[in-house]
């Protein structure tokens, strides 16, 4: 069954748009891939509307007959009847005509053979960063832009939806990710911001419930590869700190968020857009290019020189990113140090990071 392409552009965006979106892949034969609920298929339609005759098919949609859209697609290409072609929810069981311009679309990218990625180019789309969802937002003051951004996460459809109905959307996009395994995807909260290993939350799981050594190390690569989770390694290779691809996840699904781990979720999803080499280490959040990073929301001289006494001398520049940048000073007798808030931290200093 092919699907409208003008009503489902309409549907995608209800009245809002967010693009353009940063590193808007250019190519004509696209594989996009990427957590739940990140844009991917509003960018595929975006980026279809360029062409004349789109051609749109749905693998999720319960109505399509298989052999029926394959026998249909078949025949629209030999007539050259449509200029791009968007399939949603790809599965491999469907033959890829040979037509230059194609976009694939789908969360699990280990489903797509090796030959599939070969010939197209592969796009992870992620969640909004601070600049996009700045970009696109209706409010006025940028501290209460980033006040929701904070409060309400980075998936696109979520900052446009009433207020009383996004932490309830958020659950049921979980659930329909997460399925049967929601408890443990809530349980791995738990070490958000924090160095995580699988074989330890297993260990701490199996004595709230029933579960197998297989199936969490299973769960847990399926989020790696669906990018729901990304980690970040210990500057000498012994650990690694989990992050989550919405760094808000917590208030939607966990009794106990911290705000501390959001906000450092927050700063390492601003890191992850930019593709940038990072690491941490014991005395910082953060390292990047000799510069360590630290998420302080709430800083006071104390916190600060308490830090600076452990990685002052190690790295050539110690930036605290803040909820605001009302801190008394920027030298200490442990040496100098730059603070700045989040908002200047995403929209300007990263900005030198191409």
């Amino acid at each position: 069954m092919m699907i409208d392409f003008a009503k489902a552009y309409e549907e995608k965006n209800k009245g809002f748009s967010i693009f353009p979106r940063s590193n808007t892949p250019k190519q004509d034969r696209l594989l996009l891939y990427g957590a739940p609920k990140c844009g991917k298929s509003a960018l595929a339609l975006d980026l279809a509307r360029s062409y004349k005759h789109q051609i749109l098919v749905d693998c999720a949609d319960l109505r399509l007959h298989k052999e029926r859209a394959q026998a249909s697609l078949l025949k629209l290409f030999l007539e050259k009847k449509f200029g791009v072609l968007i399939i949603d929810n790809y599965l491999p069981e469907i033959t890829i005509p040979s037509h230059p311009n194609i976009i694939l679309i789908t969360t699990k990218i280990t489903h797509i053979s090796e030959s599939i990625r070969a010939s197209f180019h592969t796009h992870c789309v992620r969640a909004l960063s601070f600049e996009e969802y700045v970009s696109f937002s209706k409010g006025n003051r940028l501290e209460s832009i980033f006040a929701s951004f904070l409060k309400e996460g980075n998936l696109p459809e979520i900052a446009l939806m009433p207020e009383h109905k996004r932490i309830q959307r958020i659950q049921e996009i979980t659930l329909l990710y997460a399925k049967q395994d929601t408890s443990i995807l809530a349980f791995l909260l738990h070490y958000q911001a924090k160095p995580f290993k699988t074989h330890n939350a297993f260990c701490l799981l199996k004595q709230q419930q029933k579960i197998s050594k297989d199936k969490i190390y299973a769960f847990v690569q399926t989020l790696l590869d669906d990018q729901v989770v990304f980690t970040l390694t210990h500057k000498n290779g012994k650990e690694s700190k989990l992050y989550f691809y919405n760094f808000a996840l917590p208030y939607a699904i966990s009794p106990t968020p911290s705000f501390q781990a959001i906000f450092e979720n927050m700063i390492a999803c601003e890191l992850l857009h930019k593709s940038l080499a990072i690491t941490y280490d014991d005395t910082c959040d953060f390292i990047l290019q000799g510069t360590a990073l630290f998420a302080t929301p709430f800083p006071n001289q104390a916190l600060i020189e308490s830090k600076l006494s452990k990685a002052g001398a190690m790295y050539k520049e110690c930036i605290f990113i803040s909820i605001d940048t009302a801190i008394p000073q920027t030298t200490s007798h442990l040496g100098t140090y730059r603070a700045m808030s989040f908002i200047d931290f995403g929209l300007d200093y990263l900005c030198g990071y191409k």
